[in-house]
């Protein structure tokens, strides 16, 4: 059930009149007027010519989609969504890891995990590498065992510099903690995925 608050019709117009100063407000003076009309009838079209060529009574709003299908119905536009964030997710981070970042801090991470000196550029490039083409993958030919992979992948990064770089566990921005939720939510669409 949704939450209805009740407003005393001035208190309503002057609410209404002060939200029309909002861009693209849903209330305002002229929205008002027509929720009162049809909560007396007088602003409701008749029904008669859609029964008619329906060739049944309409359904009640409420109805229009059982509970068990409504799930199905927002996966339809959160499944894509989850995907193409994530995609842009990994493509981001590959190039803010080769080009916005400074090379020298993330050597001196690298340095830190045990990676030698002669292999540490490498292995940015590696890495960021890798996550375009995660995120590639991700934008032009999802699959479920992507997800998997994704999973795999943030999950030992988030391993790694777990045991190397433990202090980011408690920087302010928490890149290690906002792992958690995205690994947990690479595992559900690999496991809800086709």
């Amino acid at each position: 059930p949704s939450l209805v608050l009740a407003l005393p019709m001035p208190l309503a117009r002057a609410a209404a009149r002060v939200a029309a100063w909002m861009p693209s407000s849903a209330l305002t003076p002229d929205s008002l007027r027509m929720l009162e009309q049809s909560a007396d009838g007088g602003n409701t079209a008749d029904a008669a010519p859609a029964v008619a060529m329906l060739g049944r009574p309409l359904r009640d709003p409420a109805r229009f989609a059982r509970p068990s299908q409504r799930i199905g119905a927002v996966w339809t536009w959160a499944a894509p969504l989850i995907t193409m964030t994530v995609a842009l997710l990994w493509l981001i981070t590959a190039w803010v890891s080769w080009f916005g970042w400074p090379h020298a801090q993330s050597m001196s991470w690298l340095a830190a995990c045990g990676v030698p000196a002669g292999l540490q550029e490498p292995m940015l490039l590696a890495a960021s590498f890798m996550d375009a083409a995660v995120g590639a993958l991700l934008l032009l030919r999802p699959r479920r065992w992507l997800w998997a992979a994704q999973l795999a992948l943030a999950g030992g990064y988030t391993v790694i510099m777990s045991v190397c770089l433990p202090e980011f566990w408690l920087h302010p921005f928490g890149p290690l903690s906002k792992n958690l939720p995205l690994l947990a939510l690479m595992l559900l669409m690999w496991r809800v995925s086709k």
